[in-house]
């Protein structure tokens, strides 16, 4: 599972991923992204947090939605974009 302020993101089928956090960056789908910080056990899940640049969450968004991420919650314009529903073929 991923979240991006509100919006909650579940890998198809609940599949697990191999999901690297190195130093500067965090990898998955044999892709790297940047980040610019991290916190260990955040929020009441406990989940690690990333914070990426904008222009890296975008990329990092796309790479998830290509490779068959849902979107579960989130505003119904960002849901109906990222699940398919705008500009992106069934």
């Amino acid at each position: 599972m991923a979240t991006y302020g509100d919006i909650e993101l579940e890998a198809p089928g609940w599949q697990s991923y191999a999901f690297t956090a190195g130093d500067g960056f965090i990898r998955i789908h044999r892709r790297n992204f940047k980040i610019v910080g991290s916190k260990d056990w955040f929020g009441n899940w406990c989940w690690n947090r990333y914070a990426l640049r904008r222009a890296e969450a975008k990329r990092l968004l796309a790479v998830l939605r290509k490779n068959g991420w849902r979107c579960t919650c989130g505003p119904s314009r960002f849901y109906d974009w990222f699940n398919g529903k705008e500009g992106r073929a069934a």
